[in-house]
């Protein structure tokens, strides 16, 4: 179906050009000739001509050189990345690539997207060099769909999130403000920044010491975010950046979805001990996960459900595409299952909404529910999210996190990445053990 779609395409965009060129020659009057009063015909100049026909050619059928995502508007963004994507890695589940890592600890520490992680607890992370280790997955942000990978390697070329002081040792002109004139000034000049341009250092005093010093790290960090219109790079695994795009909207909150667990509750009563499924709908998350008829879920999330009520709350603060932890009483058993929630059916305006959306490409299944995000409009693959955004200098902007809609991806800003580290990395938010009976003894009401 899509190759006759293909050759359809191409059927009319030849008739297309033909019928184009045939205009063009079929008027005297600007690209033939010019008749006179006294029958004289004057010809055109032939670069006129080449002129007028490339601009007929321009509208119909526009140069691939002028889109955004063509390999030649990429190329101009290959200083800008050249750091970066040093600190760049593979996520793969099931010999296939789900998401992009970012490296942000030389000693295998390695943040990407959780929802594209679905189930799997042992992803396996390709590295610049080639090489593929396996990784454990050691914290989950659920607000913020982010997830700490653990791999055994060190020495790794990892990206520093600090905040520290803007560079503007390799600067990209894009704009014409008084900022960036002043910036380019300077480095043309050679002409070190002073500490006021460069902004407050940091305190060294007021810092623990930092394990990490000795290890290579990349600093893109950056003090400002971006403003709308001004151009950012996805950073890739190769030479250029995956795309470009500009910010289209300053950072703000994403309203969560509901989502679909996809069970029928019984107002059979449990005590107080959780509530009973009456059926597991086959397909859901609930049922893929392995939720049978007649378990009882007794928290979501280590939130108690001891009603209906409050599971159904449970489940609607989490967003379509995010995995939940269920407690589950089965007989004399309590198990911890992990469900994928789905998102429910869509009325007639709402799936026009959604093809129209997806015209541009795939759309990430996670893409609600985020407590801030930087919306830019680069045409991203749900594949290639976890990976980092910079500026025209190189310098970071943050994390993608979701392609939305046929214009619009969602990148966390850099600070908010940075604040998340430490509780990723320490244990806090540390994922349950999932499919693994916790006791093999009655459970306790």
């Amino acid at each position: 179906m899509n190759l006759r779609t293909n050759k359809w395409a191409t059927w009319w965009r030849g008739w297309l050009s033909v019928a184009a060129l045939c205009a063009v020659l079929g008027q005297p009057t600007v690209v033939v000739g010019q008749m006179l009063d006294d029958d004289e015909i004057i010809t055109p100049d032939l670069g006129d001509m080449q002129d007028a026909l490339r601009d007929v050619f321009d509208r119909v059928w526009a140069p691939r050189r002028r889109y955004a995502d063509s390999p030649h508007m990429r190329s101009l963004f290959r200083e800008v990345v050249t750091d970066a994507a040093r600190a760049i890695v593979q996520v793969r589940v099931g010999g296939r690539q789900v998401a992009l890592g970012t490296v942000v600890g030389p000693d295998g520490w390695i943040l990407t997207k959780a929802s594209a992680l679905g189930l799997e607890d042992s992803p396996r992370c390709r590295l610049a060099d080639g090489t593929v280790h396996s990784a454990r997955v050691v914290g989950v942000d659920r607000d913020f769909d982010l997830a700490m990978l653990k791999i055994e390697a060190t020495r790794l070329v990892a990206l520093e999130l600090s905040s520290a002081a803007v560079r503007v040792d390799r600067l990209v002109a894009m704009r014409t403000d008084s900022t960036t004139e002043d910036a380019s000034s300077d480095t043309a000049s050679g002409r070190e920044p002073t500490s006021a341009e460069q902004g407050p250092a940091r305190d060294k005093t007021e810092s623990q010491p930092d394990p990490m010093a000795e290890s290579p790290r990349v600093d893109v960090s950056r003090e400002q975010l971006p403003r709308v219109g001004d151009w950012v790079a996805t950073v890739g695994r190769g030479r250029d950046p995956l795309a470009v795009g500009v910010v289209s909207v300053t950072p703000r909150p994403i309203t969560a979805r509901p989502g679909y667990l996809g069970v029928r509750l019984s107002n059979q009563p449990t005590d107080g001990t959780g509530v009973r499924v009456e059926d597991a709908v086959q397909g859901g998350g609930a049922s893929d996960a392995g939720v049978l008829a007649g378990d009882v879920i007794r928290a979501v999330n280590g939130r108690m459900t001891n009603t209906i009520e409050a599971l159904k709350e449970a489940i609607a603060a989490r967003s379509p595409g995010d995995a939940i932890d269920l407690e589950i009483v089965r007989g004399e058993k309590v198990l911890q299952l992990r469900a994928i929630l789905a998102a429910w059916d869509l009325n007639q305006a709402e799936r026009r909404a959604l093809y129209q959306n997806r015209l541009g490409g795939q759309l990430s299944d996670r893409r609600f529910g985020f407590p801030t995000v930087l919306q830019h409009d680069t045409a991203l693959a749900p594949k290639d999210c976890g990976g980092p955004v910079v500026d025209t200098e190189g310098r970071l902007v943050g994390i993608n996190i979701a392609r939305a809609g046929r214009t619009e991806s969602y990148a966390l800003p850099a600070e908010v990445v940075a604040s998340r580290l430490v509780d990723l990395m320490s244990g806090k938010l540390a994922p349950l053990t999932f499919a693994e009976p916790l006791s093999t003894e009655s459970p306790s009401k």
